[in-house]
This record gives C-alpha cells, sequence and structure tokens, in this order.
C-alpha cells in the first residue's frame, strides 16, 4: 500500500470536523444563529431590465425614462424588512467525510419567509396604457408574477397563493406593450392581514415590441 492510499483511507476512516445539518429545521452545527424570518417595513417598486427573458443570468436596475423591450421588463417589489426569529445551533459537531459530504451552507437571514399574509394587492397604471387601461385604472390582468421560480398570472397568483409572503420580493412582467409604446409608470398598493398597507410608486419608462 503507497503513501497515497494510506493517506485517501485514513481521510475516509477519521474524517475532519465539519458542520452536520439538520435537514427538519435548517441547523448547520455551531455556526453562529441566522435570523429565520423576515417582517416587511416598507416597500419600494423598481424597474428592471434582465438578461434573457428566462430571467436566469442577472438583471439591470432601469434609470428614470429608459427604453426596454416588453419581454426583457420587469417590476419588481421590492420590501424593506428586518429579521427576526433566530435559529438556535446546536453545540455538537459532526464526525467523519459523510457528515462532511452532507454538510450545509449557512442560510441567508430570513430564509423562513414572513409571517405576513396577503389581503389584497393592486397595480395600477398612472398614464393612459390602452383603450382599456387609461390612467388610475388597475393593470392586474395585464401582469404576470415571478415567484419562487414559479410564473403565473397576478390574479391568479393572489387567489391561491394569500399564504405567507416568502421571499423579500415580487418579480412582475406586463404582457406585452400597449400599441402606442406609451411611457410606463405604475402605483402599487398593497394591503396584508395584519391590517399594515404599503403603498409605491415606480419611476416613468418606456416600455417597448
Amino acid at each position: 500500500m503507497n503513501l497515497k492510499t494510506i493517506s485517501l483511507t485514513a481521510f475516509f476512516s477519521i474524517g475532519f470536523i465539519f458542520p452536520s445539518c439538520d435537514w427538519a429545521t435548517g441547523d448547520c452545527g455551531n455556526l453562529d444563529p441566522v435570523p429565520a424570518y423576515f417582517d416587511i417595513e416598507g416597500m419600494r417598486l423598481l424597474n428592471y431590465k434582465v438578461k434573457d427573458e428566462y430571467d436566469c443570468c442577472g438583471r439591470d436596475l432601469l434609470d428614470s425614462a429608459a427604453v426596454v423591450s416588453a419581454d426583457l421588463f420587469r417590476l419588481a417589489i421590492n420590501f424593506d424588512v428586518i429579521y427576526f426569529g433566530q435559529i438556535k445551533r446546536p453545540d455538537s459537531d459532526g464526525l467523519g467525510i459523510m457528515n462532511s459530504a452532507l454538510s450545509c451552507s449557512p442560510e441567508e437571514p430570513g430564509f423562513k419567509g414572513s409571517q405576513e399574509q396577503i389581503e389584497s394587492m393592486t397595480v395600477l397604471t398612472l398614464n393612459d396604457w390602452d383603450s382599456l387601461h387609461v390612467a388610475g385604472a388597475t393593470i392586474n390582468d395585464l401582469l404576470y408574477v415571478y415567484h419562487l421560480g414559479n410564473r403565473s398570472n397576478l390574479d391568479e397568483f393572489l387567489e391561491t397563493n394569500m399564504s405567507y409572503i416568502k421571499e423579500e420580493q415580487i418579480s412582475l412582467q406586463l404582457e406585452g406593450a400597449s400599441d402606442t409604446h406609451a411611457a410606463f409608470r405604475a402605483k402599487v398598493v398593497l394591503r396584508l392581514r395584519n391590517g399594515e398597507e404599503y403603498i409605491a410608486e415606480s419611476e416613468l419608462i418606456r416600455v417597448v415590441q
């Protein structure tokens, strides 16, 4: 048995100390505690251009008066949050290579989502978009929502997802551009079941085909 074989045998037999992961709670050894939940304190509405239509490869924040094609435009509802509910880490560490292979990285703050629920969400256009959606009208029917990797009509999403908010951002996509390539500016009114209400407006941009 050569030195390389002996070293590998010792590595797999003895292993090293890594934080082991409790898959039920998300605890990772005795790493520093991570706050599990977030509480919504405010809301902002931002315009983004994604790098591809599937929104998989990053996005750029758009300046006021920017021009963007409808398929690459995203209206992002960004929540201002505070974190709470720290996960308590166990004091013991796992041993051995199998534990290290199953070890996990620290979770991001707020990884369990919010304990607040949506009562209603209305998106309004602040300019004449088309003949059916004039200034002050709701455009919920023109929007798709990206949430937890899924894409669905906004109204359908609200009907079936009145559960706890899971992410700090909700990304919306317009269903095409208007016939006149009208300037686009939106207002979101969000009401939560705990009685809180948040209102935000986006910057003016132009959405084209």
